[in-house]
């Protein structure tokens, strides 16, 4: 199938106050994404970022990034939660960082996640959720990411895995993967990371001050996402007859976030998640800094362009431990 047609606007050759291009001698080039450029709104019972257009935001520029659809960083207050909707032909997973979100769907799942989990929705032909936060007491903070699938009419599948914080400590982990990867079970619940239908593989890391890790690029071996209609969450109309999923249509965009250099060959995205606090201005809190190059703090991002087996170097270089995802995106 086609390749996502490419927006320029973020070239790196852009001149953007906001957005810098780097390189090194690997041929590496880094453009950040910073947090208050993110789209965000405070609904009360939600406080949530959005990397990539969704909803209400809509950015030409940051429309998706290959694979990778929607990046957002959410919390729900106590008590309140998404009610039941739909998704078809979309690989939705959450990763949490504090706080609980019940899971409920109408393949029969029924589950409370808590830091450490990892639960991956492959919506395949159709799926009803919904997402709420058990607590009376406590907001629950979560990353809710959304890819494009590789393949399309699968059966939908509902997977759970679990990390420790010593497992991800100053190290990548690998906690979703393309269920055609090598060492990814397709166990609804096992060891490893989450199978996805998706050229999107997920790393995690809480990096402490002064500790490096150490990514690097490997060679595209998917086709382009195919193209697929709009879940219904991001237009907050859920359907309402569950026996018959249906999801609203609305247009595909197939565009990636900037201009990759000639000769790259491979997609990344790190993102710093927004551990200290609810912060709409100027990233404050833990920082990084990528390649000696770029330096970037909670709540932004950057996007990655290099050479296969080029490497990106991720260093702490604040205070605080950071909290950190790193994707690897065809």
């Amino acid at each position: 199938m086609p390749a996502p047609t490419i927006s320029s606007a973020l070239s790196p050759a852009s001149s953007s106050s906001s957005l810098s291009s780097k390189s090194n001698a690997s041929d590496i080039k880094i453009i950040p994404r910073l947090s208050q450029n993110r789209g965000h709104a405070d609904h009360g019972w939600l406080k949530t970022f959005h990397s990539f257009s969704f909803a209400d935001y809509y950015d030409p520029q940051f429309r998706n990034f290959g694979f990778l659809k929607v990046l957002n960083e959410d919390r729900v207050a106590p008590s309140e939660g998404f009610g039941q909707h739909a998704h078809r032909e979309r690989e939705i997973f959450s990763y949490i960082v504090s706080g609980e979100l019940e899971h409920k769907d109408s393949l029969g799942n029924f589950e409370v996640l808590r830091r450490g989990d990892v639960q991956l929705t492959s919506a395949g032909t159709g799926i009803f959720h919904s997402e709420y936060n058990p607590s009376t007491l406590k907001p629950v903070h979560f990353l809710s990411i959304w890819a494009m699938p590789s393949v399309r009419g699968v059966a939908p599948a509902y997977y759970t895995r679990h990390f420790t914080d010593d497992e991800k400590r100053d190290k990548l982990v690998r906690v979703v993967a393309p269920a055609t990867a090598q060492g990814v079970s397709t166990k609804p619940q096992d060891t490893g990371p989450a199978p996805v239908q998706s050229g999107v593989t997920l790393h995690a890391s809480l990096l402490s001050s002064s500790h490096k890790v150490t990514h690097t690029l490997h060679p595209s071996a998917l086709p382009s996402p195919a193209s697929t209609p709009q879940s219904s969450r991001s237009s907050q109309s859920p359907p309402t007859t569950p026996s018959t999923p249906a999801v609203t249509a609305m247009p595909v965009i197939s565009t990636v976030a900037t201009t990759p250099p000639a000769d790259s060959t491979r997609k990344s995205y790190v993102h710093v998640i927004q551990a200290s606090g609810y912060n709409t201005g100027p990233a404050l809190g833990g920082k990084i800094r990528l390649n000696d190059e770029v330096t970037i703090a909670e709540g932004d991002g950057a996007f990655v362009y290099g050479e296969s087996g080029a490497q990106l170097e991720i260093e702490n270089v604040g205070v605080a431990t950071v909290e950190i995802l790193v994707f690897d995106i065809e």
